[in-house]
């Protein structure tokens, strides 16, 4: 049989029993001097392998007992924005070799909801302008989404009485041993999907809103099935691992519990997919297993910051509060917000993700449990892509600062200089945070963004070589118009006296 490269080869396991849900080093894969031992994972009565071949050619299989073995063809891919998305230095890449820029939704219990309304999830994501979505595995309890679902990652122990709709009295229930096929062939299915429609999917593992007893799981049924979602998930191209939502309210958990999750994913999974953990106040600090920052924060302009921080690893705003209009501060943005926390995020050197609460009387928020969305800030957001996609390859970054720095990072003036002098420690960083501009800068392009400031005009500041054209572009309207041409160095850009206008420079010459 043939595979293409980056795909999925299953393969079922005849007669192979074992007693737990995973069999690790279960198949080797082999292609001329690569080889790849994969674990089998259990799926309803059988044990299967997925594999996801990253070299093309011609690919050898044998069991562990030597029971099965054979051959498939894996096909090369011809698109370069293929394969798993990798982190490089501070932005990420396709494994086919494309830059990939991430514009990120969420939708926590998605695969919770009825298949109806999944399907209508997936439709609306088809259109919408979103690249990835994270979504949790175990579901979810908190305003808004307070059903139980209808399927459990996991069948219940023996003699267990747990009835749907208590809350447990901090002891699982489940049996991690035991998963429900009912619920993975429908977690697969939607996985499948956002892979067609080129979304990464990010995988929350664990969170706290929980009434139903999985957040009390011991370390042992932890580990068990972070092994058995690298064994059937691994395989997906398009997976990104994150490890928590608001880790800190997990309770159960702590600090060594979480690194070795991060330990056990990065030394386990075949692919080594992207790896991250969310917070709600304070980030994780920075680790070996971490390949990217991902961030709960409305201080959105501390990203040059947490850039210095982390080593230079992708910073990803992940929460920064949602459009809607429901009662709580951080589910109550507007459009013009969202979208401007966008922009000031990606010229920052960072990326953001979007979320939509808009109160409904059924209580379908696209934020909870996905449908359809209601807010205007998408096409904001679809703009902004479209921009940024403009700009091909070209690495646009701005400058980490670093507080090790006496100028962060900031060119030398008497003015910041003397700045620096009487703010002291306490005040440093919201020294050198104000003395960025928010600017991305690659070869051939220049993005900077004003946000909430409206002069009627500024100087942009251009490389002395080449010729470069200047377009003024209204992030709100989301139009574009070129204010100069064939012109170097640092020049005057009259501007509308509007808020949130970008300046975007493109060499021409």
């Amino acid at each position: 049989m043939n595979v293409r490269q980056y795909e999925m080869f299953e393969l079922r396991l005849n007669g192979i029993s074992g007693a737990g849900p995973v069999l690790p080093e279960a198949v080797t894969f082999r292609n001329g001097e690569k080889t790849c031992s994969v674990p089998a994972f259990l799926a309803g009565e059988t044990f299967r392998v997925r594999f996801m071949p990253e070299t093309a050619g011609t690919w050898e299989y044998t069991s562990a007992d030597g029971s099965q073995s054979g051959t498939f063809t894996c096909t090369p891919e011809e698109s370069t924005k293929c394969g798993p998305v990798r982190a490089e230095e501070d932005h990420f890449r396709y494994a086919g070799g494309s830059m990939y820029r991430p514009f990120g939704t969420t939708v926590y219990a998605a695969v919770h909801q009825s298949d109806a309304l999944l399907k209508e999830t997936e439709e609306t994501l088809a259109e919408a302008p979103f690249n990835k979505i994270r979504f949790l595995v175990f579901p979810k309890f908190m305003p808004y989404n307070r059903e139980d679902p209808e399927y459990y990652p996991f069948f219940l122990k023996d003699g267990c009485t747990f009835l749907p709709g208590e809350t447990q009295g901090g002891v699982c229930p489940f049996d991690v041993t035991r998963p429900d096929e009912r619920y993975w062939t429908k977690l697969d299915g939607f996985l499948t999907t956002l892979r067609k429609q080129g979304i990464e999917a990010d995988l929350i593992l664990f969170h706290p809103y929980d009434r139903w007893g999985l957040a009390d799981m011991t370390m042992e049924e932890c580990l068990l099935y972070l092994r058995y979602c690298i064994a059937r998930l691994g395989a997906y191209s398009n997976l990104w691992w994150s490890l928590a939502n608001e880790y800190e309210m997990l309770g159960s958990r702590g600090y060594t519990d979480w690194d070795a999750f991060g330990t056990l994913l990065a030394e386990e999974d075949p692919y080594h997919h992207l790896i991250s953990i969310h917070n709600i106040i304070a980030p994780y600090e920075p680790k070996k297993w971490m390949t990217h920052l991902s961030m709960q924060s409305g201080e959105i302009d501390r990203i040059p910051l947490w850039k210095a921080q982390y080593g230079g690893m992708p910073v990803l705003i992940d929460e920064c509060g949602y459009e809607g209009d429901i009662m709580y501060d951080w589910g109550n943005l507007t459009a013009e917000e969202m979208v401007h926390r966008f922009w000031w995020s990606v010229c920052r050197g960072g990326y953001c993700t979007h979320g939509e609460t808009f109160h409904r009387e059924d209580e379908v928020l696209w934020w909870g449990k996905g449908g359809k969305l209601h807010g205007k800030s998408a096409e904001g957001i679809a703009f902004l892509r479209s921009v940024l996609e403009e700009t091909g390859e070209d690495v646009l970054r701005a400058g980490a600062l670093s507080a090790d720095d006496p100028n962060g990072g900031v060119p030398e003036n008497p003015v910041f200089a003397r700045a620096m002098r009487w703010a002291g420690e306490m005040y440093r960083e919201r020294v050198l945070m104000n003395l960025a501009p928010m600017r991305i800068a690659g070869e051939r392009h220049v993005l900077q963004y004003l946000g909430h400031h409206r002069p009627l005009f500024t100087e942009l500041a251009l490389p002395e070589e080449g010729s470069w054209k200047v377009e003024r572009i209204d992030t709100l309207k989301c139009t574009r118009e070129t204010v100069l041409e064939a012109v170097s160095g640092t020049v005057r850009v009259e501007l509308t006296g509007e808020e949130q206008t970008a300046l975007l420079a493109t060499r021409t010459a």
